[in-house]
């Protein structure tokens, strides 16, 4: 029995054993099944979070994505194709955009690339002048048509421009023919129509507002700058650096477009490098307060809603504008500084003006004292004018009451009527 016993508990005892070592299998299967799972999850996640760290890590200037920037391009890009075609279907292409290797060519509205920026506050002194701001790709197609305004003679500046080979110029415009032939509002239209490009020298860019008008202006079609007094070489490297070049035209509101290319001959990446290049140079140099003052950037075509790319928080939305109290104090300054003007005036006036009032009486003296006694018929003959200017005023007066007298008895007569 002992035997027995001792056989049967050896036995249970290795059962158990058995039992624990078969529990002990699946868990280290589970275990060692979970470890490459858990392993692979993870590497997961890290590639998604490198992934969305270098897409915020990208950043134009510290602040926009470029991705942001990307994605926006390439949708703008998808509705303008998606848009052209059905355009195709329905309407006839405008004369002269299809004409890309022709003379007048001009870029469709539709294909024009802007960069909008909104300023928090608006700048009051903004100068007129546009700025010239560099990019990797030129913003007009290399077929764009240029048209040349210039001080007279033009031919001595179309002598020059053929002498340089410079093919892109395609019309030269002197000052005299804007006074005369293109004066009427039909020519100047048809030459604004005529070309993509307007350059101007910079000697008469003051007088081109007056003889151009503000459809230039409205069209976006402002004449940009150029030198023209140099030698040849030079003017030729200014004329392309300008055609390659876009503008930032300061105004005096809170949002300013500025182009950045076409999608006609541009693609995304370069679209994004000109972005990139110029988005630096506006907030930077030329918005007063710069990233502090920014409320918005938005990409548009010419015939589209803006995509945002960048807005600033809601928190900053109002962080450095003025308080009332500030705005108030500012509104004090400028009224003391127009009643400050106004008295320098009146004391300007006080301290010489009267001096030059005396001296110019004294110099009549002197004038009647030194001329001639012949003078008595020539006060007769005023005092006649004199007389007779007052005939025509009491003439006019009485004719003026015999209207009203007409008119009151007509007035009575209708209302005389109009009782029965």
């Amino acid at each position: 029995m002992p035997a027995a016993s001792a056989a049967t508990s050896t036995k249970r005892k290795a059962s158990s054993l058995g039992a624990t070592a078969g529990k002990a299998a699946p868990a280290a299967s589970k275990a060692s099944s979970a470890t490459p799972r858990s392993a692979s999850s993870s590497s997961a996640s890290v590639k998604k979070a490198k992934s969305k760290a270098e897409g915020t890590g990208a950043l134009i200037d510290g602040h926009v994505s470029q991705t942001q920037v990307e994605k926006a391009l390439k949708a703008l890009e998808a509705h303008r194709k998606r848009t052209q075609t059905e355009e195709e279907k329905h309407q006839l292409p405008l004369s002269g955009l299809d004409d890309v290797d022709g003379e007048g060519a001009r870029a469709d509205p539709a294909d024009v690339m802007w960069l909008m920026v909104t300023t928090k506050t608006i700048n009051e002194n903004a100068p007129p002048k546009p700025v010239r701001i560099t990019l990797p790709h030129a913003v007009y197609a290399p077929s764009s048509s240029v048209c040349l305004l210039t001080k007279d003679p033009q031919r001595q500046y179309k002598d020059l421009l053929a002498s340089e080979k410079v093919k892109q110029v395609k019309r030269v415009v002197g000052v005299t023919k804007l006074k005369g032939k293109f004066a009427p509002f039909d020519a100047r239209r048809q030459l604004m129509n005529d070309h993509e490009v307007f350059l101007a020298d910079d000697r008469i860019v003051e007088m081109l507002p007056k003889l151009l008008g503000k459809k230039w202006i409205k069209e976006r079609k402002s004449p940009i700058p150029v030198k023209l007094s140099g030698k040849g070489a030079a003017v030729k490297a200014e004329i392309e650096k300008a055609v390659a070049s876009t503008y930032y035209h300061r105004n005096r509101g809170v949002c300013t477009a500025t182009r950045i290319g076409t999608l006609a001959h541009l693609s995304t990446e370069e679209l994004l490098a000109n972005v990139s290049s110029a988005l630096p140079v506006i907030v930077g140099k030329h918005v007063k307060g710069g990233w502090d003052n920014m409320q918005g950037i938005e990409i548009k075509t010419g015939r589209s809603a803006g995509l945002p790319v960048w807005n600033c928080k809601m928190q900053d939305r109002w962080a450095g504008m003025p308080t009332e109290e500030e705005e108030e104090e500012r509104k004090r300054a400028r009224k003391e500084a127009r009643s400050k003007k106004n008295m320098d005036e009146a004391q300007w006036y006080k301290e010489y003006g009267q001096d030059k009032d005396d001296e110019d009486d004294e110099d009549d003296e002197e004038e009647g004292e030194g001329e001639s006694g012949d003078e008595e018929p020539e006060d007769d003959a005023s005092d006649d004018e004199n007389e007779e200017d007052e005939g025509d005023i009491e003439q006019e007066e009485a004719r003026a009451r015999k209207v009203q007298k007409k008119s009151a008895v007509q007035t009575a007569s209708l209302s005389k009527k109009g009782k029965k």
